[in-house]
């Protein structure tokens, strides 16, 4: 992770870094084609779906109990 920005507020450090992830450093490559960024992309967005559905999932859960 690449340092983007860094500031100084009242003593104290702050770093702000560039966020890479893996899929994009694959995306940013010249020689993927077409077809297999839209198989990523959907890959990605059925990972982030499922994750929701947990958290609600588990949300439910806690609410059912109180």
């Amino acid at each position: 992770m690449k340092v983007e920005e860094k500031d100084r507020i009242n003593g104290k450090k702050i770093k702000r870094h560039e966020r890479n992830a893996p899929l994009k450093r694959v995306l940013k490559i010249e020689g993927v084609g077409e077809e297999s960024e839209k198989k990523l992309l959907g890959l990605i967005n059925n990972i982030r779906i499922i994750k929701l559905t947990e958290a609600i999932l588990k949300l439910k859960r806690e609410f059912d109990k109180a």
